[in-house]
Protein backbone atom coordinates (compact mmCIF):
# COMPACT_ATOMS: atom_id res chain seq x y z
CA UNK A 1 0.00 0.00 0.00
CA UNK A 2 2.82 2.43 0.70
CA UNK A 3 3.94 2.14 -2.92
CA UNK A 4 0.83 4.13 -3.84
CA UNK A 5 2.38 7.24 -2.28
CA UNK A 6 5.50 7.22 -4.49
CA UNK A 7 3.91 9.45 -7.13
CA UNK A 8 0.59 11.16 -7.85
CA UNK A 9 0.00 8.83 -10.81
CA UNK A 10 0.35 5.75 -8.63
CA UNK A 11 -1.80 7.34 -5.93
CA UNK A 12 -4.65 7.93 -8.39
CA UNK A 13 -4.53 4.55 -10.12
CA UNK A 14 -2.81 2.24 -7.67
CA UNK A 15 0.76 1.00 -7.96
CA UNK A 16 0.89 -1.72 -10.56
CA UNK A 17 4.12 -3.70 -10.57
CA UNK A 18 4.42 -3.13 -14.32
CA UNK A 19 4.44 0.66 -14.06
CA UNK A 20 7.01 2.37 -16.30
CA UNK A 21 6.86 5.78 -14.65
CA UNK A 22 10.61 6.04 -14.11
CA UNK A 23 12.45 7.05 -11.97
CA UNK A 24 9.88 6.66 -9.15
CA UNK A 25 8.57 3.31 -10.43
CA UNK A 26 12.02 1.78 -9.92
CA UNK A 27 11.05 0.88 -6.34
CA UNK A 28 8.42 -1.53 -7.67
CA UNK A 29 10.15 -2.54 -10.89
CA UNK A 30 13.91 -2.03 -11.22
CA UNK A 31 13.67 -2.39 -15.00
CA UNK A 32 11.15 0.46 -15.32
CA UNK A 33 13.75 2.95 -16.54
CA UNK A 34 15.25 0.62 -19.13
CA UNK A 35 13.50 2.32 -22.02
CA UNK A 36 14.72 5.85 -21.20
CA UNK A 37 16.87 7.64 -23.78
CA UNK A 38 17.22 11.00 -21.99
CA UNK A 39 17.91 12.19 -18.47
CA UNK A 40 14.65 12.23 -16.54
CA UNK A 41 13.89 14.06 -13.32
CA UNK A 42 10.74 13.82 -11.21
CA UNK A 43 9.59 15.90 -8.27
CA UNK A 44 6.15 15.74 -6.69
CA UNK A 45 4.29 16.70 -3.54
CA UNK A 46 1.16 15.26 -1.97
CA UNK A 47 -0.72 16.81 0.95
CA UNK A 48 -2.69 14.60 3.34
CA UNK A 49 -5.30 15.94 5.70
CA UNK A 50 -7.26 14.24 8.42
CA UNK A 51 -11.00 13.81 8.22
CA UNK A 52 -13.60 12.94 10.79
CA UNK A 53 -11.98 11.93 14.07
CA UNK A 54 -8.51 11.80 12.47
CA UNK A 55 -7.12 15.30 12.71
CA UNK A 56 -3.82 16.60 11.45
CA UNK A 57 -1.83 17.25 8.34
CA UNK A 58 0.72 15.19 6.43
CA UNK A 59 3.18 15.82 3.64
CA UNK A 60 4.75 13.49 1.09
CA UNK A 61 7.64 14.69 -1.08
CA UNK A 62 9.28 12.47 -3.69
CA UNK A 63 12.20 13.21 -6.00
CA UNK A 64 13.94 11.01 -8.52
CA UNK A 65 16.55 11.09 -11.28
CA UNK A 66 17.32 8.62 -14.06
CA UNK A 67 20.46 8.90 -16.18
CA UNK A 68 20.82 6.59 -19.19
CA UNK A 69 24.28 5.51 -20.30
CA UNK A 70 25.78 3.04 -22.77
CA UNK A 71 25.78 0.21 -20.24
CA UNK A 72 22.49 0.83 -18.41
CA UNK A 73 20.21 3.34 -16.75
CA UNK A 74 21.18 4.69 -13.35
CA UNK A 75 18.24 5.70 -11.16
CA UNK A 76 18.03 7.30 -7.73
CA UNK A 77 15.01 8.40 -5.69
CA UNK A 78 14.41 10.12 -2.38
CA UNK A 79 11.15 9.81 -0.47
CA UNK A 80 10.12 11.94 2.50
Amino acid sequence: MLYDFYSPEMLSSGSPLISTEAPLACFNNPAAGGFLQRNTAALNYTALHGSGSDEGWGNIVNAGLSIPSDIGVYSASVLF
